[in-house]
């Protein structure tokens, strides 16, 4: 077996300082560094979580408002002088997976991103097929980046159809650990987590039940426009506020409704049986908000632009869903309206800070629930991937090992059980891992098949 050893360079990563308001802009770099020229970006309309969730259901993508490209330094600047008008911001990496960040920025701020490095895109084909064995024509599949327990503020993300034999393929799909998500109309959506991720996967949709109902305002009137929302699938009520759920999956499940953001209603406890109809008539009533403020842990200064969502439920492999999302001004403060009356988490997220959550915040319609949040300054680990002989190593996978024990588990959280961030090396060997919390006596590692593992402590 061949080895390699790795040579790491260790620096604290800190946030670029906001120019003026009214912008997003930042910087492209390959995994070596270097500046990533005529990358194409886009910004488009800001879709909130259950619109997002909408689009998916309908096959949509949010309205594109501007493109342009990245400039010689790989530099990029988005000027948003529309009041009112919030954005996301889609780049395309050449040969690489593209970036997607959600949003909302708007013309109240000038965001300033992180260096973002693009990492090579990776080859991913597959089947999606339903219960029965048959191929499914035309599902969209999605191969998204991610972190475990991790709440980015953008995700990689790469997508493709099937054709008629229920086959697709991605040439710039994210390598590392992802999730992998088909969804077609009718089922449930089929979703893979790979850790060690495999290049020719099958995915098995299943069909699901139907919520259906009408959704009224507080007079008993129907509701037009309302979103409707159980898990993955997602509805518009009509101009009678009918709606139809369909591909929900099996079992007891939640559904809830937005309009105008003025008004929502959560409904649990439902049966859904596959190829039955469940009846859930929706009366809304007027929303519950979360008010608060964001601020450097050591320097107790706010921190403008972090995204703060709130999310109802629980979490295990997977994020929570969030249900509304915003930023903080430019004095750290923020509000999250349109929500139920119920119980959230909120997390607070920026690039050069370690995200932070806090459960139990309870959203009230008599007076804001309130939230403060304080972010800590992330560190980040660079370094490149040698062989035995001093070639560079492209391809290899590089991240924390899993320590286990209490303390670990006190100091990391879940990630000390299942190792830490990971990322693939570049051609020249090189890597770098960001958003890390501070630690010591950490062990790093690199694997990639036909060598032997290379630690480093």
């Amino acid at each position: 077996m061949k080895r390699f050893v790795a040579f790491l360079a260790v620096c604290l990563a800190l946030p670029a300082a906001p120019a003026r308001g009214g912008s997003v802009s930042g910087r492209l770099l390959d995994a070596a560094g270097k500046p990533v020229a005529g990358a194409r970006l886009q910004w488009v309309s800001y879709r909130t979580e259950d619109e997002l969730v909408l689009d998916m259901s309908a096959g949509a993508e949010p309205r594109v408002l501007g493109e342009s490209t990245t400039a010689a330094d790989g530099s990029f600047r988005v000027a948003l002088d529309k009041p009112g008008v919030p954005v996301g911001l889609k780049i395309f990496p050449p040969g690489s997976p593209p970036f997607r960040f959600r949003g909302p920025f708007d013309s109240t701020e000038d965001i300033s991103l992180e260096d973002l490095h693009a990492s090579a895109g990776v080859r991913l084909i597959g089947r999606v097929v339903d219960d029965e064995g048959k191929p499914v024509a035309g599902a969209r599949v999605r191969a998204a980046g991610m972190e475990i327990f991790s709440d980015q503020d953008s995700v990689n993300l790469s997508e493709a159809k099937t054709g008629a034999d229920g086959t697709f393929s991605m040439d710039d799909a994210p390598g590392g650990t992802r999730t992998i998500a088909a969804r077609a109309p009718g089922f449930v959506q089929a979703s893979l987590f790979q850790i060690d991720p495999k290049a020719d996967v099958k995915l098995t949709l299943k069909r699901g039940g139907v919520i259906r109902g009408v959704v009224v305002d507080v007079n008993g009137k129907p509701a037009a426009g309302a979103i409707v929302i159980s898990d993955d699938q997602g509805a518009e009520s009509s101009a009678d506020g009918a709606f139809r759920l369909t591909g929900v999956e099996p079992g007891v499940r939640s559904v809830q409704a937005v309009w105008k953001e003025d008004f929502a209603v959560a409904r649990d406890n439902l049966r859904v049986r596959r190829g039955q109809d469940v009846e859930a008539p929706l009366k809304l009533a007027r929303a519950a908000s979360i008010a608060g403020t964001v601020i450097d842990e050591s320097s107790r200064k706010p921190v403008s632009g972090a995204r703060l969502a709130a999310s109802a439920g629980g979490m295990a492999f997977g994020r929570r869903r969030t249900e509304r999302a915003v930023r903080a001004d430019a004095k750290g403060k923020f509000r999250l309206n349109g929500l139920a009356a119920r119980p959230y988490a909120v997390t607070a997220v920026r690039e050069g800070y370690l995200s932070s959550t806090i459960n139990g915040i309870s959203a009230s319609t008599a007076a804001p629930g309130t939230v403060n949040l304080a972010l800590a300054r992330a560190a980040s680990v660079s370094g490149r991937v040698f062989d035995e002989k001093g070639g560079p190593v492209a391809g290899a996978a590089v991240r924390f090992a899993s320590e286990g024990g209490m303390r670990s588990f006190a100091r990391r959280g879940p990630a000390a059980f299942v190792g830490g961030q990971g990322a693939l090396t570049s051609a020249d060997g090189s890597f770098r891992l960001r958003n890390l919390a501070a630690g010591r006596n950490l062990i790093l590692e690199a694997g990639k098949a036909g060598y032997s593992y290379a630690r480093r402590p």
